[in-house]
């Protein structure tokens, strides 16, 4: 379940089933966000630049999943992420 936070623009929590919650950057974030294994899914799409993702059907519509081996930069996004781990994109940007 979603919830909506004031005072932060696209801000919400949303709990991963590894770690607990997380705080999720909405669709204007840049910054790469490590959420963790298993929230981003088809029933719990994620937003740009956040991930981890398995297939564009894990992120929010007109959004596609990078894939990725180690530090590739994604497009759209600042920073490096976690190795290997994979961030929804806005294809529109690349």
């Amino acid at each position: 379940n979603d919830e909506l936070f004031d005072g932060f623009i696209g801000v919400d929590r949303r709990g991963g089933r590894d770690n607990g919650p997380h705080l999720r950057v909405g669709v204007g974030a840049t910054s790469l966000v490590a959420l963790g294994n298993g929230v981003c899914r088809e029933s719990t799409p994620c937003g740009r630049c956040e991930g981890d993702c398995d297939s564009d059907d894990a992120c929010l519509p007109g959004l596609q999943c990078m894939q990725r081996d180690r530090f590739e930069p994604v497009p759209g996004c600042d920073g490096s992420g976690v190795k290997g781990w994979d961030y929804c994109y806005d294809p529109s940007l690349v």
